[in-house]
Order: C-alpha cells, then sequence, then structure tokens
C-alpha cells in the first residue's frame, strides 16, 4: 500500500453526512479493488452501502486491513440519529 494512501487512512475523519460517508467508501472500494485493502469483518459487506440502499443497520462497523502489511482500519459511523 502507498504512503500517500496510508496517511488518508490514518486521519480521524467525523463524517458528518451521508454525502461524507459515500465518498469515504468509494475511497475504500477503490482501494479494495486495487488489492490494497481487504475487507476483514464488518456489520455489513462494504458494497452494500450505496446512495439508493437503505442502511443495513442503525450503526456500520467495517474492519479492514492493508495488503501488504496487515495495517487495520476501522470505519465505524451510526446512520440513525445523525449529529
Amino acid at each position: 500500500m502507498s504512503a500517500a494512501a496510508e496517511n488518508l487512512l490514518a486521519d480521524h475523519i467525523d463524517i458528518r453526512t451521508p454525502g461524507m460517508l459515500f465518498q469515504v467508501v468509494a475511497s475504500l472500494k477503490n482501494f479494495v479493488s486495487k488489492g490494497l485493502l481487504v475487507q476483514t469483518s464488518g456489520t455489513c459487506q462494504l458494497g452494500e452501502i450505496e446512495v439508493a440502499k437503505p442502511w443495513t443497520d442503525d450503526v456500520l462497523n467495517l474492519e479492514f486491513a492493508t495488503v501488504p502489511g496487515g495495517t487495520r482500519y476501522l470505519l465505524s459511523v451510526e446512520t440513525y440519529h445523525g449529529v
């Protein structure tokens, strides 16, 4: 995984709108499709988070690991109450 991608993932991001979540998800999908990240667990699959679909749960927790290296990252969002 590139240093730039790891720096992006290392940042704590306050996701305050669905639009921001979809931007983060698009970046994660890109990293997964390039083989830089793998989803290791979660309350849903990354591909289930889409603009036209309802949330799969009130709280989403998705865990990822870098390839190679295995550095772990967590995407955690509460979709019900908002900010």
